[in-house]
């Protein structure tokens, strides 16, 4: 048995460097390269982008079969010469049109979800976009929605009817049922819940914010300021009038900001936001553990890794209630409806003035990432054996979570 890993997964997506994804991907091959035989294990990458240089030096080092493919018509011919018995890619939405024509290569994918069809618009994006392609692209995407989703629905479709066999992996009940929504004829014995692997690269290293104007534990922290999708622009709003209201030292620090014009034109007190771009891995775990709270207004997310980030820290999180991030989350996290700015106010101006909640909610979500991380180990174990070919693939041996028992037929009820 050979396995062909996509190293695209793990290369630069638009914009962002780093993306959930990516890390996903990342993750994932470091463990498979520990566990694998180097002659049963190879990997392709794209030519035309950066391969991150830890990955390069992680194949070259153990001797893995590195291929440089520059498009999908390649990846087929590849597939289709017999060499391989396992094909895995952690994002496959790229694969629709692969044309595999042997029946005894196994195909794995993870789908972290089906954001473009659950949710392809919503009525802030235009400001996010710049530039007059940019915003005709937002346009036509309102204009005519109902062909966008039938579009995004037929390409995941052919991603789904291979005449190989398939094997999904998704990272949440959320995006297996919304999977079975919407592809109901997909058999649903081929789609297994694992949860996304644990980040485990920690930082202690310090960061001065005084060039910021802000302190430790002195602001909000808000990331992919973007990204339409992570809803930067409904929270900020929220955020503004309740610094117009009510008198607060603590700021709010939003990263990933490329264009802060959108923002500023927005707000009525510009002194208590401070805007970045992206910043490095280390700088970014930084800002979780200093945040006085994280508040994260994701509109649609098939597992929710930047939560799990800011609980890890003791840093009080108020989060969508939407899609995976109260399955994910659990307990952990003050919810709020993501449509709402008034009721966004209402959870910010909670966690502000009361002590208490902040303390709770500090405590509570390290219990739950504490639970939730264990359950990503166990699954990231199962994810590579599932990739090696272990006919079994074991239960953990303390059984099933409860709480994720009960998740679970909540889901199916």
């Amino acid at each position: 048995m050979k396995l062909l890993f996509d190293l695209i997964a793990t290369q630069p997506c638009g914009e962002s460097k780093f993306h959930g994804g990516g890390e996903y991907a990342k993750i994932v091959f470091k463990h498979l390269v520990a566990k694998a035989d180097a002659g049963s294990l190879a990997c392709f990458y794209d030519s035309g982008l950066e391969l991150d240089e830890e990955i390069r030096d992680l194949a070259e080092r153990n001797r893995l079969e590195l291929i440089a493919l520059s498009t999908n018509e390649e990846l087929s011919g590849l597939l289709n010469k017999g060499n391989y018995s396992v094909f895995y890619s952690a994002l496959p939405y790229r694969y629709h049109d692969l044309k595999i024509e042997r029946a005894d290569v196994k195909l794995i994918y993870t789908i972290h979800g089906l954001r473009e069809i659950e949710l392809p618009t919503d009525r802030y994006e235009g400001k996010y976009r710049q530039g007059v392609s940019e915003k005709m692209k937002f346009v036509l995407k309102s204009l005519f929605g109902a062909s966008y989703i039938r579009h995004k629905k037929e390409q995941i479709e052919k991603l789904l009817k291979s005449k190989a066999p398939l094997e999904i992996v998704v990272p949440s009940f959320h995006t297996k049922y919304s999977l079975i929504n919407y592809f109901p004829e997909f058999d649903a014995s081929n789609v297994k819940v694992m949860y996304s692997p644990r980040k485990t690269e920690e930082s202690d290293k310090f960061f001065d914010l005084s060039p910021y104007g802000v302190e430790p534990r002195g602001y909000f922290l808000l990331i992919s300021g973007n990204r339409w999708l992570k809803n930067g622009y409904r929270a900020i709003r929220a955020l503004d009038e309740i610094y117009g209201a009510f008198r607060t030292n603590v700021k709010t620090v939003v990263l990933g900001v490329k264009n802060s014009d959108m923002y500023k034109k927005a707000i009525r007190n510009p002194e208590q936001f401070v805007f970045l771009d992206y910043v490095s891995s280390e700088q970014l775990d930084f800002f979780y553990r200093q945040a006085f709270c994280f508040v994260y207004p994701t509109l649609n997310e098939g597992f929710g890794y930047p939560p799990l980030e800011g609980m890890r820290h003791e840093t009080p999180v108020i989060a969508s209630s939407i899609t995976s991030i109260s399955e994910v989350c659990r307990d952990g996290v003050i919810y709020f409806n993501p449509f709402s700015i008034e009721e966004m106010k209402n959870r910010i101006i909670s966690v502000l003035f009361d002590s208490d909640i902040r303390e709770t909610y500090a405590r509570r979500g390290r219990e739950v990432y504490e639970a939730v991380s264990s359950k990503q180990d166990e699954d990231l174990d199962r994810l590579i054996g599932l990739l090696l070919g272990e006919e079994r693939i074991s239960e953990p041996a303390g059984g099933k979570d409860p709480e994720l028992e009960e998740l679970e037929k909540a889901f199916v009820v």
